[in-house]
């Protein structure tokens, strides 16, 4: 075991992912020390970083949560598990943020229930689930944690699989009905890629207890303008900071509302990426010291985007934009017929072309192309099941 001065260097790292990494390396030391010795280096541990390290970062290890739930007799590999318990029940306390993926197999919804049944959480002030399938009782469960009272931040994207045929079983419906925060409670949440309308998330976010909520994710839903009214007239709307929009369907007209500085007053930061916000808007927000938030290069060019028999939105992109399922592309589809990296748009010259980025298929009115063809505005481009039209540049406005 490493001795408590290399602990307490560790501590006094400078805060990151990697400084924690290596901060967890000297708890799991802690499996074979005396028992007074961990309870002295958890006091320690625990006074220091509750002053200095912020909870985003004090994220529970795969191999603390396999150790609790007794994986390890279960043949789960030993990369999974760490110290068990009862030191690691103990450890456990030090870190502030779950995160769970469906990157990580060993793990699925329900088991939040086991561990928030077993104690394991009471020390979690931030909960981060990615690409986990919830059922209406995963959900319930869920918004039974965040609703004692501990939860500062919550980040969920795509965890409720739809259930529009089935409105009595749909985990989304019954999660947001259900999650009540005490007032001030909820500092940042994130809600992205749940297939949430207007319909869906306004009763939640007119909520008087979200009032003092600071960062608000809605990116990859299907929400329209009146998302943008309700969002300015509902009590978080005082204290909002940072507003992320981008991927969905908002118009021109309707983010014209954000121009007027008394409707977000706290207004930092604004996250549009391909949104059509005018220049005349962005000009406003830069004028009250709003950071807009687009791409590395500057917009160029725009487009109209639709899935078949779906709902269209206008997008703004560069002069060259990928478009792809994974990063670095420009504009994300999340869609298995979409390759990692798929087309790639470009204006030279005044002229705005398509390419074939991989080996995906690109359609330039429902004809396949190879190499690159030229667009016009009464062109359509179909990338998996997006439809690409309506191209211009944007001097053409």
């Amino acid at each position: 075991m490493r001795d408590f001065g290399d602990l307490r260097s560790a501590l006094h790292a400078t805060p990151s992912e990697e400084a924690w990494e290596d901060l967890l390396e000297h708890f799991d030391a802690l499996e074979d020390a005396p028992a007074q010795e961990v309870e002295r280096a958890l006091e320690y541990a625990t006074a220091h970083l509750d002053r200095h390290w912020p909870d985003r970062l004090r994220t529970i290890p795969l191999r603390w949560l396999t150790a609790l739930q007794g994986l390890r007799d279960a043949g789960v590999p030993s990369i999974y598990y760490s110290a068990p318990a009862p030191h690691t029940e103990r450890i456990v306390q030090l870190a502030r943020k779950l995160f769970l993926s469906n990157r990580i197999n060993l793990m699925g919804a329900a088991d939040i229930e086991e561990l928030h049944t077993l104690g394991h959480l009471l020390g979690v002030t931030q909960i981060e689930i990615a690409g986990l399938s919830f059922t209406r009782e995963n959900a319930l469960m869920l918004a039974e944690v965040i609703n004692q009272g501990k939860i500062t931040g919550l980040s969920l994207e795509r965890v409720f699989p739809g259930y529009r045929n089935n409105v009595s079983e749909d985990p989304s419906r019954a999660f947001f009905e259900a999650l009540a925060p005490g007032p001030g409670q909820l500092e940042r949440l994130a809600l992205v890629n749940l297939s949430q309308s207007v319909n869906d998330l306004s009763p939640f976010l007119r909520k008087y207890e979200l009032e003092g909520l600071e960062q608000l994710d809605l990116r990859h839903n299907i929400l329209t303008d009146p998302m943008l009214e309700q969002l300015c007239r509902a009590p978080l709307a005082a204290t909002l900071e940072s507003l992320a929009l981008s991927d969905n369907f908002f118009t021109q007209a309707g983010l014209d509302i954000l121009e007027d500085p008394d409707k977000l007053p706290a207004l930092k930061k604004l996250i549009v990426r391909e949104l059509p916000l005018s220049l005349r808007a962005e000009r406003a927000l830069d004028a009250r010291g709003v950071e807009v938030e687009r791409f590395e290069q500057p917009i160029a060019m725009r487009a109209l985007v639709s899935k078949r028999g779906g709902l269209e939105r206008e997008i703004y992109m560069p002069a060259t934009t990928t478009v792809g399922r994974g990063h670095p592309s420009t504009i994300l589809l999340n869609e298995e017929l979409v390759s990692k990296s798929h087309a790639v748009f470009t204006l030279e010259q005044g002229m705005i072309s398509v390419s074939d980025a991989a080996s995906g298929a690109i359609y330039v009115d429902s004809s396949p192309i190879q190499g690159k063809a030229a667009l016009s505005p009464e062109n359509s481009v179909t990338v998996g099941s997006q439809i690409f039209t309506g191209f211009r540049k944007l001097q053409d406005e």
